[in-house]
């Protein structure tokens, strides 16, 4: 929705290479929306090769060609719409946020009914995409910014990750998920200790953010106490001259890419 893109991820730059890469080299009847469907597909066979990995270690080749065609679609969609000027700013957005929180869900709820990770870990990971989501389209609805990455792990490190541990629990053995400190597993352990992590820094977050606010409405309260010419006895009171009555009733800042002062 036209909101200005921050890029922290760790592979941003070859990201960027790669799409460039495709790019160039898509079919003249490919469009945007095909691409998204892709993404949701490789998505879908993703996570249901990840189950099937109960069957047969040889369903992790299609956990990695699932897990490509996700990036392939989810990367390709926006950038092919903006090369062929038919962007759809609202629908579009719509259609992206909705196809990555849907894919992202599958992949990881196949994690954790796959033989390398339990319920309770995927679910805890799950949590964790939820929850930086939820602050992701926060921001962007109040400041206009859509951070994408959080301490370098974006979408794409997120698929490689997922991508990595199938392949190195398939060759190591799917035991690697089940070790244990007594009666619990590391896994659990881990995964719940990064929960916990991502609530505490989503509380941080949020507060943080709310001081801004409230700073910035104070300083256009006193702006506007200053523009306001004092009432005189049965007179009603008007803004001082050069000003418009009209001037910033909307209770918001405009935001703007220049608007620098807006912590991202």
């Amino acid at each position: 929705m036209g909101a200005l893109r921050v890029n922290r991820s760790l592979l941003r730059q070859q990201e960027a290479a790669a799409v460039r890469f495709f790019l160039a080299r898509l079919p003249i009847w490919c469009t945007p929306d095909q691409l998204t469907g892709l993404s949701v597909a490789g998505a879908a066979t993703s996570g249901v090769c990840l189950i099937c990995c109960r069957l047969s270690g040889w369903f992790v080749i299609g956990v990695a060609a699932g897990l490509f065609c996700n990036w392939f679609g989810d990367s390709l969609d926006g950038a092919l719409a903006r090369l062929q000027k038919i962007e759809r700013p609202r629908i579009g957005y719509l259609l992206d946020r909705g196809a990555d929180i849907v894919s992202m869900t599958a992949i990881i709820l196949g994690l954790g009914l796959s033989p390398y990770m339990s319920v309770f870990a995927a679910t805890m990971l799950l949590l964790v995409y939820y929850a930086h989501t939820i602050y992701i389209l926060m921001r962007n609805v109040i400041d206009g910014i859509h951070v994408i990455g959080l301490v370098g792990i974006g979408a794409t490190e997120g698929r490689i990750l997922v991508g990595a541990w199938a392949i190195f629990a398939q060759l190591v053995g799917p035991d690697v998920a089940l070790v244990r400190s007594g009666n619990v597993l590391l896994l659990d352990v881990f995964y719940g200790g990064l929960f916990a992590l991502a609530i505490g820094t989503f509380v941080v977050r949020l507060l943080s953010d709310l001081r801004r606010l409230e700073g910035a409405e104070a300083r256009r309260a006193s702006r506007a106490a200053e523009n306001v010419v004092p009432l005189v006895r049965g007179e009603a009171a008007r803004p001082r001259a050069g000003k418009s009555p009209l001037a910033d009733r909307s209770g918001f800042a405009p935001v703007s890419p220049a608007n620098t002062s807006v912590p991202i």
